[in-house]
């Protein structure tokens, strides 16, 4: 029931779907927790939706105000993202929106979408500069040398920024995708939303952005609606009929492509994107669509409906023993303050997170059932993995 209730919402805030009728004996609060969880609490509150079907006028005024806060943010996070842009131009930076508002301008109402951070993209050559130029207009620089391998992290009134040299979510050996973004930096497109200009990537690499940022959330265990309905309005807009032609030509790889055409066939089962144009993905098995679905619903976005420390997400990418020492040592550098600090300790930073792990098993109050559950949602998520392109089928 919430699940062909949460889909409902999506289809009708893109269609004349009529006004939301609520299973009997489904609460509208447990509809909204899961709209939450999703981070598309604002499709709530459209006409003929789950405002409308609300009776409890307290809970109803809740919702209001908290939408009215979400939308503030987002006017705040813009305004910060004008002082990014005006800092970097000043330095003769190219700069480009990243996700965000990036992802915001194709929804009919950008408000509609909910915002957590700003990620903009500057080219190698000039992160160094870009780096400096925004710490000293009063950045604060958050010391994550070498947790993540795409960005760092900055803070600005209350704000989380990213400062990207690449975007995130781009498979080890698709080189070419690399250069893609690069050389698009030198053709960047304006946009704008309530009023705020800013720099977008050409509207098929903006695509490809947002298909791999879907990408590296499935692999992580947190894909949401949000980041399915973000795909879902760039394939509308651009990808029917010989769109798709063009823009399987810039992903190149197959995985990638079966990534973007799985996503396509869920959102014309479930979301109420069109059939015309888009027979590209008819090929796409419903069961793969049923599997996503279940799996969207099982975690939320950024996996919040998971509660406790769970290795699935870790496990479920990992692929051999060189593999596990890889992740052994990508979560030691990042969790390792000393060895980021320090270059010498470096090498040792996967016996830290080994270390790490153990402790983490031993505290759970019942070690074997949450092993065996890790297994299990491993295996889950890994048989989903492979059908959905992430590795190799």
């Amino acid at each position: 029931m919430l699940e062909s209730t949460v889909c409902q919402i999506i289809r009708s805030a893109f269609s004349e779907d009529g006004s939301l009728k609520l299973p009997e004996g489904l609460e509208p609060s447990v509809v909204y927790a899961e709209l939450q969880a999703q981070a598309i609490p604002g499709f709530a509150l459209l006409p003929g939706g789950l405002l409308d079907a609300c009776a409890d006028n307290a809970l109803a005024a809740a919702w209001l105000n908290h939408d009215l806060c979400r939308r503030a943010l987002f006017g705040h996070l813009l305004d910060v993202q004008d002082e990014v842009l005006s800092v970097l131009e000043a330095k003769g930076i190219p700069t480009v929106i990243l996700k965000g508002a990036a992802a915001g301008m194709l929804y009919p109402d950008p408000g509609l979408r909910s915002y957590g951070d700003i990620d903009f993209m500057v080219s190698p050559a000039d992160f160094k500069r870009a780096r400096a130029a925004l710490a000293a207009a009063g950045f604060e620089d958050k010391d994550d040398d070498g947790v993540c391998d795409h960005h760092v992290g900055l803070d600005k009134d209350g704000v989380r920024l990213e400062l990207h040299w690449e975007p995130n979510g781009i498979p080890q050996d698709t080189p070419g995708l690399k250069v893609l973004f690069q050389e698009a930096l030198g053709h960047m497109e304006a946009a704008c939303v309530q009023g705020h200009s800013f720099p977008v990537f050409p509207p098929m690499v903006n695509g490809v952005v947002l298909l791999l940022h879907a990408r590296k959330h499935l692999a992580l265990g947190g894909l949401g609606f949000r980041q399915v309905i973000d795909w879902m309005l760039f394939a509308k807009a651009y990808l029917a009929h010989d769109g798709w032609t063009e823009f399987s030509e810039l992903l190149g790889d197959e995985r990638v492509k079966r990534t973007a055409t799985c996503l396509t066939r869920f959102c014309q089962i479930y979301l109420g994107l069109p059939e015309e144009g888009f027979e590209w993905c008819a090929e796409v098995e419903p069961a793969v669509c049923a599997d996503l679905l279940e799996h969207v619903m099982l975690l939320g976005n950024f996996g919040k409906k998971i509660k406790g420390k769970t290795g699935a997400t870790a496990l479920s990418g990992i692929r051999g023993p060189v593999g596990f020492f890889m992740y052994l040592q990508r979560g030691g550098v990042c969790n390792w303050k000393a060895a980021r600090k320090h270059a010498l300790l470096r090498p040792f930073a996967w016996v830290y997170q080994a270390g790490r792990c153990v402790r983490v098993i031993l505290t759970r109050k019942d070690i074997a059932g949450s092993v065996r559950f890790d297994m299990e949602e491993t295996a889950r998520r890994r048989n989903l993995g492979s059908e959905m392109g992430l590795y190799d089928r």
